[in-house]
């Protein structure tokens, strides 16, 4: 899959694409990987900070030097403030020299961040790829409260295959298939059938089968809610049930005199690792990066020692190993380190919130159906489960009935789909 994929890109614009757990962003980054090792220059971009830290890239605002904008109009603005005037044209020179510009969780993109990134590439005179990879029956783009519109300023759409930028990439579509979080391929057809908002007889009886696992309670899973406040209860009231010293970690922050103190700001606050790590020996922790075969995003285990630079764990398969602290690093183009935060890559692993769970595989699993306020919001809770065996729904009302309504078909996202299902798949 790489070969063909890196053979397209040397000739067109590529869009990656397929469900939860079928590897987009891990191909993304081998094809980044791949065309750097070979002397090319790429730049690896995220919609969001956590995207951007699993994939150990930039976020498109940062990059692309789009402080907090939204829209054209509001960039226009932007673009003659001081700051801007002197930094600007070193950034168009570093865009003007990449062969590849790269962007994973593009489903949380909007039009109008897509006309924004055309614009500065039209500035840089850019003449490289373009890689857009991503799941549009995932989290959408974020609307702002104050503009509950369909329409943006330009095009007259909200996600990114509604702006016109994306009709003049002329993107050959690449759609990945075959799941690589579960061996389960039933469970991987119901989630598919779930990701398109699909509800038959088949969806109905699985739902109502995880509904009734309720002896994944007795593993201790990681549980996922929709908010934050119910996460943190869940954590601290598990934590306080252990009788052992409370050892309290705080990370070491470093922001450079360069750096503008808003976006190093909201770097910290994306990131899935606590920047005050509270635990005790016996706690259930989960690794929050990949860390080679040592552990993966999402892996579970139970703390065994706690000593001065390094934290004993042993994971869910047996295996005891000894955790270091992790550098999560915010550079800017030419690689210079803007910011620093040195933490454990650990968090309490009794709840997570939904978006912070972005990339992980957790077993075992229960997810809470209380609060969901996001279209694909429960699509995706359920998608980070490996084992379906060991995944549990639960509710405080009825979890079926609020899955059922949670999960529904995007005619916008289904036509967007049907229209490229249409054209010969390049891959």
């Amino acid at each position: 899959m790489l070969k063909k994929a890196v053979n397209l890109v040397a000739r067109e614009n590529l869009f990656i694409t397929g469900g939860a757990g079928v590897g987009k962003s891990f191909l993304l980054a081998q094809i980044c990987r791949f065309l750097s090792e070979n002397n090319r220059k790429t730049a690896l971009l995220a919609s969001t900070g956590i995207a951007a830290v699993g994939i150990g890239g930039m976020t498109i605002h940062r990059f692309f030097l789009f402080g907090a904008c939204k829209n054209l109009e509001e960039l226009s603005r932007y673009d003659n403030r001081r700051f801007v005037k002197t930094e600007l044209p070193k950034r168009l020179d570093l865009i003007r020299g990449l062969d590849l510009i790269a962007i994973d969780e593009v489903s949380m993109v909007s039009a109008d961040l897509m006309e924004m990134i055309e614009s500065r590439l039209l500035q840089a005179g850019f003449a490289g790829r373009i890689v857009l990879c991503g799941d549009f029956y995932q989290l959408p783009p974020v609307r702002e409260k104050a503009l509950k519109r369909e329409a943006t300023l330009f095009e007259g759409g909200f996600y990114a295959f509604e702006s016109g930028f994306w009709e003049r990439l002329r993107l050959k579509t690449v759609t990945l298939a075959e799941p690589r979080r579960t061996d389960d391929l039933v469970f991987a057809g119901f989630l598919n059938n779930l990701r398109r908002g699909v509800i038959g007889g088949e969806e109905e009886r699985l739902l109502s089968v995880y509904a009734l696992q309720k002896d994944v309670l007795e593993m201790d899973p990681t549980h996922l809610f929709a908010t934050n406040a119910e996460a943190d209860a869940l954590n601290a009231r598990r934590l306080e049930e252990i009788d052992a010293e409370r050892h309290t970690i705080r990370a070491d922050v470093e922001i450079s005199k360069e750096a503008d103190y808003a976006i190093a700001e909201n770097f910290i606050k994306t990131l899935t690792t606590p920047l005050t790590l509270t635990v005790k020996v016996g706690a259930r922790v989960l690794f929050t990066v990949n860390e080679g075969d040592l552990f993966y995003n999402g892996e579970r285990g139970i703390v065994k020692a706690i000593n001065e630079g390094v934290i004993a764990v042993t994971k869910d398969n047996g295996e005891h190993i000894k955790v270091a602290p992790h550098s999560f690093k915010l550079e800017d183009a030419s690689e210079r380190i803007l910011t620093r935060v040195t933490q454990f890559p650990l968090r309490l692993a009794w709840a997570i919130t939904i978006h912070k769970s972005q990339g992980m595989s957790i077993a075992p699993l229960t997810v809470n159906t209380d609060r969901l306020f996001e279209a694909g919001q429960l699509y995706v809770a359920l998608s980070r489960s490996s084992d379906p065996k060991r995944l549990y729904i639960q509710g405080d009302r009825d979890p079926i009935a609020a899955a059922k309504r949670s999960i529904k078909t995007n005619e916008t996202v289904a036509r967007f789909y049907a229209s490229i299902e249409r054209v010969p798949q390049a891959v």
